[in-house]
């Protein structure tokens, strides 16, 4: 099977999958409970997102261009990572456990978890580190040179690249979106505008560097500025509006009591 095909298939198996735990969750808490109707369509938007920039025409641009390349990276991590993130895909496919019997030992299993990851606990502070550092890890290791060119030549890794950035995408925003259920948390948004530091700075770098970084594609400085351009500018800007987003999200929601642990709404 061809990368390409491959990727399609992780696409059309987990938005598959992710359908199916949706529907059971709904079954058990009703329609809108637990994932609301704007998370969902979040997520389907975002597979959505992620089939053009990665299967569409646009991934034979991406194979020609620098620019090209660094906007698919752009789209997954700063695009579809936060939509993927919106539908709370590890608790839907949570649903798809075999038997209620298990679901319960996992909820108790959870429970003790769920307390130490609170929004202003250490616990929650560990996992936005080890998210800002997996994002982090993600996006340097695929820009150095010798990766990123093994990249353009082989599509197995290609597609791979793909996966990881994506999957390191919706791990960050799965933590800044469960920061805080109805006031802003100025943690979270340390924690997004930490994690997008490397991307400012490897755009910053990418467009003002007079030497080639990625010879394979044996284009000019132009591609690789325009690349540049695209990462500091169009990644940051969209960061910062996303940023905006949330902060308003949070600040104008109603507050009210904190659910208890385990029921549909917590």
């Amino acid at each position: 099977m061809s990368p390409a095909r491959v990727e399609l298939a992780v696409l059309l198996v987990g938005t598959g999958a992710w359908c199916w735990g949706l529907q059971r969750t709904w079954a058990r808490w009703g329609h809108g409970r637990v994932v609301r109707f704007w998370q969902a369509n979040a997520l389907l938007t975002g597979v959505a997102v992620a089939g053009l920039a990665t299967l569409g025409p646009y991934d034979a641009v991406a194979d020609r261009s620098i620019a090209g390349h660094m906007g698919q990276h752009v789209v997954l991590m700063v695009v579809a990572g936060p939509l993927l993130a919106c539908g709370r895909p590890l608790l839907v496919l949570g649903a798809l456990l075999p038997s209620r019997a298990r679901a319960r030992d996992l909820q108790r299993a959870a429970a003790p978890v769920a307390r130490w990851a609170r929004p202003g606990t250490s616990g929650w502070v560990a996992l936005a580190a080890g998210a800002v550092a997996l994002h982090t890890a993600v996006m340097v290791a695929w820009h150095v040179p010798v990766l990123y060119d093994l990249a353009v030549r082989d599509e197995a890794v290609h597609a791979l690249e793909h996966l990881t950035m994506t999957a390191s995408a919706v791990a960050l925003w799965s933590v800044v979106l469960g920061a805080g259920r109805r006031r802003p948390g100025p943690a979270a948004m340390a924690t997004l505008f930490g994690a997008n530091v490397p991307m400012t700075l490897l755009g910053f770098a990418l467009l003002m560097s007079r030497t080639r970084w990625y010879p394979v594609y044996g284009t000019g400085l132009d591609d690789q500025q325009a690349a540049g351009a695209l990462l500091w500018g169009v990644g940051g800007a969209l960061v910062v509006v996303e940023a905006a987003a949330v902060f308003a999200w949070w600040f104008g929601a109603e507050e009210r009591p904190a659910a208890p642990l385990g029921s549909p709404s917590a």
